[in-house]
């Protein structure tokens, strides 16, 4: 690829996010907290409180194993081929598939993050890329490619 010139192709290797995690931490410490304030007032049952709590703690674990690839479904590798004006998708999972996929249309592209699914017949597959994920440079063309081609295969 030439500087300055967007290549037709993307091809991307995922690494694991500290930042990400740092990030679902935050959020779901904030979800208990809320939820210990919650605890405070007296219409509120003591047992949907545990239950909730629960759920949060469950949730954390979750995405935190999605995030650090530990998940055998988490996203390591993306690679897109444009052909005229079709993008066909395909990614590497964790647990050493390939599959080949859709990307959906909710699409979040922003300066230091990118937010998107793919989905095949089985399940959906949920993509973050921010600054640690990807090189600079990878992420920069992620950001171009999923500005101009990724929500506009789906029209």
């Amino acid at each position: 690829m030439i500087e300055g010139e967007l290549s037709e192709n993307l091809h991307l290797n995922c690494q694991p996010s500290r930042l990400h995690i740092v990030v679902l931490v935050l959020t779901h410490a904030s979800a208990l907290f809320a939820l210990t304030l919650l605890s405070k007032y007296s219409f509120v049952q003591e047992l949907a409180i545990y239950l909730l709590a629960i759920v949060v703690c469950l949730s954390a674990v979750y995405f935190c194993r999605l995030a650090y690839h530990l998940h055998p479904d988490c996203i390591v590798e993306v690679d897109a081929i444009r052909h005229e004006n079709e993008v066909s998708w395909k990614i590497g999972l964790r647990s050493g598939e390939t599959r080949v996929v859709k990307l959906k249309n909710n699409i979040l592209v922003w300066p230091h993050i990118i937010v998107c699914q793919f989905i095949d017949s089985e399940k959906t597959y949920p993509l973050v890329l921010l600054p640690d994920s990807v090189d600079r440079r990878s992420h920069r063309h992620a950001r171009i490619y999923f500005s101009l081609y990724g929500a506009s295969q789906n029209r």
